[in-house]
C-alpha cells in the first residue's frame, strides 16, 4: 500500500491520550489507526442506513412476492 506524508495540528491532551491508551504505537501509527476506525464507522453507518429500509418494513407485511415472516417459517422447517 502506498504511503503518503500529511502534516497537521492536533491537541496535545488528545494525542497524550491516544498514546496512554494505545502504548507503543508512534504518533503515525496513532493516526492510521484512527482514519481506519473512521472508515470503519462510515461504512457501519452506511450499512445501518441500507439496513434500516428493512425495520420500516413490518415481517408481517405482504407484498408482490409474499410476506416474510411466512418465508421465515418456511425455512425452518
Amino acid at each position: 500500500m502506498a504511503h503518503v506524508s500529511i502534516i497537521t495540528k492536533v491537541d496535545e491532551e488528545l494525542l497524550v491520550r491516544a498514546s496512554s491508551a494505545y502504548p507503543g504505537l508512534s504518533d503515525s501509527e496513532l493516526v492510521a489507526a484512527a482514519l481506519s476506525d473512521v472508515s470503519i464507522k462510515r461504512r457501519g453507518v452506511r450499512s445501518h442506513a441500507i439496513h434500516s429500509t428493512y425495520d420500516e418494513c413490518p415481517v408481517e407485511s405482504f407484498g408482490e412476492w409474499g410476506d416474510l415472516a411466512s418465508f421465515h417459517a418456511a425455512r425452518a422447517a
